[in-house]
């Protein structure tokens, strides 16, 4: 992860491919920031009585609370004022999505963590939609085919799917990043923009099949010696 958060090449490459990007699905939406909102950010939920508990429950699903602010409907994204900014803004946040979604892969067990209230509705589906890739076939949900999934018949079949959570999940059409291989870490060499039920799917299948068991060794162990340094 350290890798990714400190690489500014890859903070610029991901801001260009952001605004000029023709191979990601046609659904994605970018969250604009100005004085009164903010851009979404991962955030794990947390109440007084379990928040900093999420070791200490084991036994508890944990539910990823994801809010963020609605585009204006009358933006217009190619004419829009300090465009460069609003994308690094975007790139901001994308990374400290990945970012917290990782720190949280080392704090929970992939099979507790619950990231949304719809998880078995999206899984349902993404089992429907693409059987072979949810029952990793091939290995095709450990390891991402970016160029299968955004092909023409695979834009058009996610774009059946994603039409599916528009009324139900909570920026569904938002821009996020995903490893492409679920054993290794966030990297500029592992990382693909997809947008975030596509995301809520693939990860909520990888966690139930047991597939993102090594990286939450890899995030806990990278937790582990941040605590150490502090300490």
């Amino acid at each position: 992860m350290q890798n990714l958060t400190r690489g500014f090449f890859f903070f610029i490459k991901l801001a260009y491919v952001i605004n000029h990007s023709t191979q990601t699905t046609d659904h994605i939406e970018e969250p604009i920031s100005n004085h009164h909102h903010q851009l979404p950010t991962l955030r794990h939920k947390k109440t007084k009585k379990n928040k900093n508990k999420a070791q200490q429950r084991p036994g508890r699903e944990k539910t990823m609370d994801i809010p963020s602010d609605p585009i204006p409907k009358n933006f217009d994204a190619a004419n829009a004022p300090n465009l460069p900014e609003i994308e690094k803004q975007f790139a901001v946040r994308c990374i400290e999505q990945a970012e917290t979604y990782w720190n949280l892969l080392g704090a929970i067990p992939p099979s507790k963590m619950k990231l949304t209230k719809h998880d078995d509705e999206i899984l349902k589906e993404f089992q429907a939609a693409f059987p072979e890739m949810a029952a990793n076939k091939d290995g095709a949900l450990q390891r991402i085919d970016e160029g299968s999934l955004k092909s023409p018949e695979g834009k058009e079949a996610w774009r059946k799917y994603i039409k599916l959570f528009e009324s139900t999940v909570s920026d569904y059409n938002f821009g996020t990043l995903i490893r492409t291989n679920a054993a290794e870490d966030y990297t500029e060499k592992n990382t693909m923009f997809i947008t975030r039920i596509q995301f809520y799917a693939i990860e909520i299948c990888r966690n139930r099949l047991g597939l993102n068991d090594h990286a939450h060794q890899l995030a806990k162990k990278e937790w582990t010696a941040k605590q150490a340094k502090r300490s």
